[in-house]
């Protein structure tokens, strides 16, 4: 079980860091998207951008 994350004295949740580090990786390939024109594919991109981001936060926290 990972332990808490403690910042000048206040207590956060493990899943706090799998955020960030999702988001950053969400960045990353958000980007690739965009330059690559993909996102004219989906017929809602902010809905696709979403299911991308809970796709990686769940295998982040999945490996951590």
């Amino acid at each position: 079980m990972p332990k808490d994350i403690i910042v000048d004295g206040v207590y956060f949740t493990p899943l706090v860091a799998y955020y960030l580090a999702a988001f950053a990786a969400f960045l990353i390939c958000r980007w690739l998207i965009v330059r690559t024109n993909l996102e004219r594919a989906f017929w809602h991109p902010e809905l696709a951008e979403t299911g991308l981001f809970m796709v990686i936060l769940a295998a982040v926290a999945r490996i951590f």
